[in-house]
C-alpha cells in the first residue's frame, strides 16, 4: 500500500500491518507504522491518502474510535474529503458508527455538507437520535 501526499505525489511504502490494523483496530501496530513512515519519509504526514482516503476515513469506516482518536490527536483533518467527495463524518454515518460519528461532530466536524448523490448527511442514515442532532446542527 503506497501512502502518498495530496500536492506533490511523494508516497512512502506502508505496509500490510497499517492496512490491516486501521481495519481490526490494532492501535499499537497503527502508532509504530505512523512513527516508521515518518522517520522513513520526511514529506510524509498524517493527511497523506493511499488509494484516494486518509486512514481517519479508513478507521472512521471501521467504527475504531481509539484510533479515530489518535488519528485527530496527531493532526488528521477532520473534515478533508476523499477522492470521492466523501468526509470522515459521512464514513462513519454510513457505516452506522455513532460514537465515532458524534466524536467527529464534538471535534468540529462540519454537519451541513451534502454527500456524492447531493443528500444532506441525516438522508442517508436510520438512527432518529443522530438524524435529530445534525438536523439541529443544521439550524444553528
Amino acid at each position: 500500500m503506497e501512502v502518498c501526499t495530496n500536492e506533490s505525489g511523494n508516497c512512502a511504502v506502508a505496509s500490510e500491518d497499517l492496512s490491516w490494523a486501521l481495519q481490526i483496530g490494532d492501535l499499537d501496530t497503527v502508532k509504530e507504522q505512523l512513527q516508521r513512515l515518518a522517520l522513513e519519509n520526511k514529506d510524509w504526514n498524517i493527511n497523506n491518502v493511499s488509494n484516494g482516503r486518509t486512514m481517519l476515513h479508513k478507521a472512521c469506516d471501521y467504527g475504531h474510535l481509539d484510533i479515530v482518536e489518535f488519528l485527530i490527536q496527531n493532526g488528521a483533518d477532520i473534515n478533508m474529503k476523499d477522492n470521492f467527495g466523501i468526509t470522515p463524518l459521512l464514513c462513519a454515518l454510513w457505516e452506522n458508527h455513532f460514537k465515532v460519528a458524534k466524536y467527529l461532530i464534538d471535534k468540529g466536524a462540519i454537519t451541513n455538507l451534502l454527500t456524492p448523490q447531493g443528500l444532506k448527511y441525516y438522508e442517508c442514515i436510520e438512527d432518529s437520535e443522530m438524524i435529530n442532532l445534525l438536523k439541529r446542527l443544521e439550524t444553528q
